[in-house]
């Protein structure tokens, strides 16, 4: 009779298969989903597999002996002195878009783990602008890991070769060195909070928790004071196509858009970097060359095209290069007399100072972020009361109640609900 006791249990077949295939890739530890979080507690998903991303590629390779397979050093995987990384190359490895991409590399540089950097490259086939290359700091992967477990944390630190997790630390000097000397340009970097989870979205700065903080929580921390700094400078930073657009729409008001949507937001975005070397005032003068033109106007009784702000910066043809330059088309030929620019700094500072509860300026604000010449022409000028968990808006005329219902109530009614757990009510005058 065979001894049960001595022999080998029997694997169930899902785990035996298993054995047989290789895993490889990125190694996520589960504290993360404690420690990388959004402001109610949830785990910041996508910034999560972000970052175990760039910590792989930040892991140093073996170098082992042909003969003896000892291992006898460490290799870099990337070829320069940092990471090169492109939006659309994350983009496709992981299905995101591109304002998640940008939003989870905003939050995880206020945490303090990474850093973007921009580089122009000179190369055989002319200068790169905008290069982006992400620094990553091993000391905050390590606090992020090891968080709650101060006796682990303390043991890394002591004796890094006996780690139960992966090897995140430094490896900064080791390695092939680049002989690529680029120009860099390096972005402001932004501190940590720790502790409190406060961090914002910028494309709903407005709307994250920490409107009802300020300085003088905090009066003695001097990483509170530099969060609540930059945050104008960066909302700045990111909303490029948005000032573009409020740009064209002062310039060239018979052709004004409400809004661009991320398709057209990207293409504004090329144009300005790819023909105008990322320089708003050219960009001013192109709207102004634009409407100076019967042709481009479409005044013109034989034009069977109605050039706009799509046909301008569509990347299939160098248009916004040619009428900076006043090449190609016709110009100087009608009046093009225009508004002065806003000033996007001062309007914000008007809304924040305008007496009214703070819920309906966060709404103003919301929708002056979203398009600053929309609110100057409908949402200015209308009446924003909340009442009990209804927020009316009373537009000043019913054509403006329409607009904007068309461009808004989706969204601010999201947003009400999800902020303030109230409803939306556009209205317009009695008859």
């Amino acid at each position: 009779m065979k001894n049960r006791k001595n022999s080998p249990k029997k694997l169930p077949a899902s785990v035996a298969e298993m054995a047989t295939i290789s895993i490889t890739g990125n190694i996520v530890p589960p504290q993360w989903f404690k420690t990388i979080t959004f402001d109610n507690g949830k785990p910041d998903l996508n910034s999560i597999l972000i970052l175990a991303d760039i910590c792989y590629w930040y892991r140093p390779s073996e170098i082992r002996c042909e003969r003896s397979g000892a291992v006898i050093g460490q290799k870099k995987k990337f070829a320069e002195d940092m990471l090169r990384k492109s939006y659309s190359d994350l983009q496709t490895q992981f299905g995101l878009s591109d304002r998640q991409l940008r939003d989870c590399f905003s939050r995880l540089e206020k945490r303090g783990v990474i850093r973007r950097i921009f580089r122009t490259l000179e190369s055989s086939t002319g200068r790169q602008n905008n290069v982006m290359y992400i620094e990553l700091f091993p000391s905050i992967v390590k606090e992020l890991t090891h968080k709650n477990s101060q006796k682990s944390f303390e043991a890394t630190l002591s004796d890094p070769i006996n780690m139960d997790c992966p090897p995140y630390h430094d490896r900064t000097g080791q390695g092939v060195t680049s002989n690529v000397t680029p120009i860099t340009i390096e972005r402001d970097t932004y501190p940590v909070i720790t502790g409190g989870h406060i961090e914002t979205n910028t494309t709903s700065n407005i709307s994250s928790n920490i409107s009802s903080l300020s300085e003088s929580d905090f009066p003695n921390d001097p990483l509170v004071k530099a969060f609540f700094a930059p945050k104008k400078k960066e909302r700045e930073k990111d909303s490029i196509s948005k000032k573009m657009l409020a740009i064209w729409n002062e310039l060239v008001p018979e052709k004004t858009l409400s809004s661009a949507n991320k398709f057209l937001g990207k293409q504004l975005e090329a144009a300005l970097r790819d023909q105008l070397d990322g320089n708003l005032e050219d960009w001013k003068t192109v709207c102004k060359n634009f409407k100076s033109s019967k042709f481009l106007m479409g005044e013109v009784d034989s034009i069977r095209i109605k050039p706009d702000l799509s046909w301008l910066v569509d990347p299939k043809e160098p248009r916004v290069r040619r009428v900076f330059e006043k090449q190609h088309y016709t110009f100087d030929d009608r009046s093009s007399s225009s508004k002065q620019i806003i000033d996007l700094d001062k309007l914000e500072e008007e809304i924040e100072e305008l007496p009214e509860v703070t819920i309906s300026k966060q709404v103003r604000l919301f929708v002056f972020q979203q398009n600053p010449a929309f609110d100057q022409s409908f949402l200015r000028k209308a009446i924003l009361v909340p009442q009990e968990n209804i927020f009316f808006i009373g537009a000043n005329s019913h054509f403006a109640r329409d607009k904007i219902a068309e461009a808004f109530e989706a969204i601010l009614k999201d947003f009400l609900h999800h902020k303030y757990n109230m409803t939306l009510k556009i209205t317009g005058p009695k008859k």
